[in-house]
């Protein structure tokens, strides 16, 4: 569930995720002095909207599945891996329950965060370009990109929130296994061993059917970067646009296109 920055390479790790910056060179700082008339309630909704798309977008490439999902601890493997349980320590298993019972508070936190932020999304106004923007074929092209854009990211964060709670079970599975593990070290009880370990396996298959089926969907960022080259584009190309970034950097540093769209220096 690695999300590199800025590639197209798939992922080995399971359920593969974009993450990083979408940097584009905009050529705008001869647009400058133009005298474009530009309608400033455009402008606070791109700011608004763009605001709580690039927290989202962030919040997505924070690679927090990847980091939660992955299962290997040393000692345990090393245990499995030599088809001998006793190989590991009661301490050993301790110290992995306290890892896993950790990755799953994690979890828990994104999940909550990340759905609040896609619901605040959601419930967000998108900006009104037709409105604000003259009529003409790159002003459409602009918004049609822009709105492409929000599109994925609010379609790859819902996958996300799918994706938490197939990882979420497989986690506690592998905890109570890992419980059954200590148990039967200390007391020779293997009643529930079997079952726990079958049910953790189980769970584990699902995170990688999972995986396979997002990685075949490709990167989020495989489907930003043609739309942000776009928008780009549109900007050299339009005093409005050019002007509706400027003023984006100015007044909402931190939107989707003041973060995306960088000027050439």
């Amino acid at each position: 569930m690695h999300r590199p920055a800025l590639t197209h390479t798939r992922s080995k790790n399971p359920i593969a995720f974009a993450a990083g910056a979408i940097a584009v060179l905009l050529a705008v700082a001869a647009l400058a002095g133009c005298g474009s008339s530009l309608d400033p309630t455009l402008v606070e909704e791109a700011g608004v909207h763009g605001n709580q798309l690039e927290k989202v977008y962030a919040l997505y490439s924070q690679d927090v599945l990847s980091k939660v999902s992955n299962r290997d601890l040393k000692d345990i493997n090393a245990a499995l891996a030599a088809n001998d349980l006793k190989k590991a320590t009661p301490g050993d298993l301790r110290r992995a329950q306290t890892e896993i019972a950790s990755r799953i508070r994690t979890l828990t936190k994104f999940e909550r965060k990340l759905r609040a932020e896609n619901k605040k999304l959601k419930d967000t106004p998108e900006p009104n370009f037709d409105d604000g923007l003259e009529d003409d074929f790159t002003n459409n092209e602009f918004a049609d990109a822009y709105a492409q854009s929000t599109t994925h990211i609010e379609r790859y964060t819902t996958a996300d929130l799918a994706a938490v709670k197939i990882v979420f079970s497989s986690l506690e599975k592998y905890l109570d296994f890992l419980e059954q593990w200590e148990e039967y070290l200390n007391d020779d009880d293997t009643s529930g061993l079997v079952s726990a370990g079958e049910a953790s396996d189980a769970a584990l298959a699902r995170v990688q059917k999972t995986s396979r089926r997002i990685d075949s969907r490709g990167t989020l960022n495989s489907k930003l970067d043609p739309l942000v080259d776009k928008m780009a584009s549109a900007a050299t190309n339009s005093d409005q646009v050019a002007d509706l970034i400027r003023e984006l950097k100015e007044k909402y540093p931190n939107s989707f296109l003041s973060k995306h769209v960088v000027e050439k220096k």
